[in-house]
């Protein structure tokens, strides 16, 4: 009578080969995402996101909401109350071409002196993101995308 060998299983030197070949594959695959391109692309929408809040307090609650671009940060206020103060990540800087670097909205959401662009700018990679506020209607547009180069505001 003959014993018959069950070979369930694998050692431990095949899975070992199995995962690092999985591992080797990802990593080959997988896309590289530059650090500083997030924390740009994350910032952008962060301040986009505060520009359409602010807008819709204001078209809901009537009170005096604003927000204040300062070069490396920006300010949330309520009339001279300071909401809140987010600074950006070293190197990047808020340029804008809003009167007083102040943007303001209307009862029925409009910008109040007129529409116009915020760029997010990477000095240290020579990058940038524009959040862009449609005059007429107040609309808030950000582009999943990040510009090379110098920005035409910078």
């Amino acid at each position: 009578m003959e014993r018959k060998k069950h070979n369930s299983g694998m050692t431990l030197i095949e899975l070992l080969l199995v995962i690092s070949i999985l591992a080797l594959s990802l990593a080959i695959v997988m896309p590289k995402i530059e650090r500083r391109d997030y924390h740009l692309m994350t910032s952008s929408r962060a301040l986009r996101d505060e520009i359409r809040n602010i807008r819709y307090m204001k078209m809901t609650e009537g009170r005096s909401y604003l927000i204040s671009l300062e070069g490396t940060q920006y300010t949330l206020k309520e009339g001279v109350k300071v909401i809140k103060r987010v600074k950006l990540e070293k190197d990047f800087k808020i340029t804008n071409n809003f009167p007083k670097g102040e943007i303001f909205f209307s009862y029925n959401g409009a910008p109040t002196y007129g529409g116009g662009t915020i760029t997010i700018f990477d000095n240290k990679r020579n990058k940038y993101c524009e959040i862009t506020i449609v005059p007429a209607t107040g609309r808030i547009l950000l582009k999943d995308e990040i510009y090379e180069g110098f920005s035409k505001d910078r």
